[in-house]
């Protein structure tokens, strides 16, 4: 496949891919933006808040779903990604692990206490001094030997290598400049080396065309009424403030790891439906993780009412994507190898990286895509909360309820 059409525009898998309503950009009109960039555009991370990790209810919470999901991994509901990982790889276990946004350090732990041992030593990364410490704790009591320390992802570079796997869970959809890391990662792998990935790489900010949208408010219809999710589309204003990193470039990732990485395995997980109806479902939440579940007084009609709507949302979730996995998937499992001896975009390297600081870090500010018709619909409000204002809510379920207060419900939008 020819990565630099005759016209010389630098397209989908170019210097700049703009997602599925992309715009075409010509290589005089970067080089024309990039002679205005200056020290104004240096490169910057968008404010991750830690208030954001580890909490709320999201799809895979749900045993049924996180089953599900692990069969769309593996072909196994019983086998879940990092162990189908492993098999893959016939248990052999790595040696050096570089784990990107690493969080708390949960994934590279799971990975270590695989039998046999996953890997022998590591390095871990992430932006939030908390959760670096954590990591460092974690590693500790269990005795495992990965080095942890904060990174801004967006403009230092990666340790030096080599590694033999690179791995991402759930990280990637956070990042500014994917092209700047994803160059990186290829250079410290080992020559036959994996980059692994478990991401979100639907619609940047979550702003689901109205095809997609529809179809979810109407597998939302499936669920019990006293379950179904309030629905509220995703208000970018909001999100700037509140969680600025949340999804701002989530189309480009797998278009720029085809640019330096062969992909051995990609597997559409979908979750076009099933995600924005479980995830933030608070009924659901009480229903599955309430704090007096198991003491409830719940029927077992009620609770396989329940689990069958869950199931019939998930299929319904799978026949949406089937239609167009690649397209319609918002998460994606992949494991890739570096393509060694470069590519022809590999030349424009220095466009690339310039023209990230101007497009991508200046998307954590604004919207450099067309608005979808379902935002254009709904109108949205500025947001009145001072807190919210600030930026600052002091919880997830404040969070939550501010960001439903100046939203509408699909009633307004469609009704």
């Amino acid at each position: 496949m020819t990565l630099l059409p005759r016209s010389r525009r630098i397209c989908a898998r170019g210097a700049v891919d703009l997602g599925r309503r992309a715009r075409v950009l010509t290589l005089a009109s970067l080089v024309g933006m990039l002679s205005s960039l200056g020290s104004a555009h240096a490169a910057r991370s968008a404010p991750i808040k830690k208030e954001v990790y580890y909490q709320g209810f999201y799809w895979n919470d749900i045993p049924s779903v996180q089953r599900e999901i692990s069969r769309r991994s593996s072909g196994d509901e019983s086998v879940d990604w990092l162990p189908y990982l492993m098999k893959w790889r016939n248990g052999q276990p790595f040696q050096r692990i570089l784990s990107l946004s690493c969080g708390d350090g949960s994934i590279e732990r799971w990975l270590y206490t695989m039998r046999p041992g996953g890997f022998k030593s590591g390095v871990g990364l992430d932006y939030l001094p908390e959760l670096v410490q954590r990591a460092r704790q974690g590693a500790r009591r269990i005795g495992m030997n990965v080095t942890y320390t904060q990174h801004d992802i967006n403009v230092e570079q990666l340790p030096a290598g080599p590694f033999d796997l690179v791995l991402v869970h759930a990280g990637a959809h956070h990042w500014g400049r994917i092209d700047f890391v994803m160059r990186q990662v290829a250079s410290v792998l080992t020559p036959d080396g994996l980059f692994v990935l478990k991401e979100f790489v639907g619609p940047h900010r979550n702003q689901y065309p109205l095809p997609m949208w529809e179809a979810a408010l109407r597998a939302n219809e499936l669920l019990p009424k006293k379950y179904r999710n309030t629905m509220s589309y995703a208000h970018v204003p909001t999100m700037l403030r509140l969680d600025p990193s949340e999804a701002q470039h989530s189309e480009l990732i797998i278009n720029t790891i085809r640019r330096y990485f062969y992909l051995e395995l990609n597997r559409p997980l979908c979750g076009a439906l099933a995600y924005p109806v479980f995830t933030h479902n608070t009924k659901l939440r009480a229903f599955y993780k309430g704090p007096d579940m198991g003491k409830r007084d719940i029927s077992p009609f009620e609770r396989q009412k329940v689990e069958h709507a869950v199931r019939a949302v998930m299929l319904a979730d799978a026949e949406y994507c089937q239609a167009d996995p690649d397209g319609r998937s918002l998460f994606s499992f992949i494991i890739a190898r570096p393509l060694h001896g470069g590519t022809p975009l590999k030349r424009y390297a220095h466009i690339l990286s310039r023209t990230e600081q101007l497009l991508e870090n200046d998307g954590t500010q604004s919207t450099y895509y067309t608005q979808t018709e379902v935002a254009k619909r709904l109108h949205h409000e500025p947001p009145k909360d001072e807190a919210l204002e600030a930026g600052v809510l002091p919880n997830t379920v404040a969070r939550r309820q501010a960001e439903d207060g100046i939203r509408r419900s699909h009633w307004r939008l469609f009704g």
